[in-house]
């Protein structure tokens, strides 16, 4: 079984793929709406939305942009603005 990290990379790679197969050149995502898409519930644990919040900064790529950085305690406001269709990352 993958770690927490493992799940929200995942769930954040799947939902980006699937919204540029409908044809979106960008999309918007906001912390809770990921973190609630892997835990399944709105009801936060802050660690947890911790390691969300830096999982979707650390997929931010050339073109995209954070739109909300507020100095919440665990990122749950971060909302950043991908574009499509994603890069490859170089390994």
């Amino acid at each position: 079984m993958g770690s927490i990290k493992d799940s929200f990379k995942k769930e954040l790679k799947n939902f980006l793929n699937a919204v540029e197969k409908m044809g979106a050149q960008s999309i918007e995502i906001r912390a809770d709406y990921l973190y609630s898409r892997v835990e399944g519930k709105l009801f936060v644990d802050t660690h947890k939305m911790s390691i969300c919040s830096s999982v979707m900064k650390e997929n931010i790529q050339v073109g995209d942009k954070i739109l909300n950085e507020p100095p919440d305690v665990d990122g749950r406001f971060l909302v950043i603005k991908y574009q499509l269709p994603r890069r490859l990352k170089s390994k």
